[in-house]
């Protein structure tokens, strides 16, 4: 008996194999309206994506300043 996966879980599966974890964040409204105006303006595909580039700076750029983690 083969297993069903849904669209949404083998989605899932091929963010996990490409080595990336799936977070849930809280943002204030105001916040929220100029990401919405960033990924809309064409600057990211998605919020996954403005999210995911902006903590890569921010992490490894303290990381490259000697901060420790």
């Amino acid at each position: 008996m083969s297993e069903k996966i849904t669209k949404y879980e083998r989605y899932r599966r091929n963010r996990e194999a490409q080595g990336e974890t799936q977070v849930q964040i809280w943002l204030r409204h105001d916040l929220c309206k100029k990401v919405d105006a960033l990924v809309r303006a064409g600057n990211y595909k998605n919020r996954s994506e403005l999210f995911a580039k902006v903590m890569a700076e921010f992490v490894e750029g303290r990381n490259l300043e000697g901060q420790q983690m």
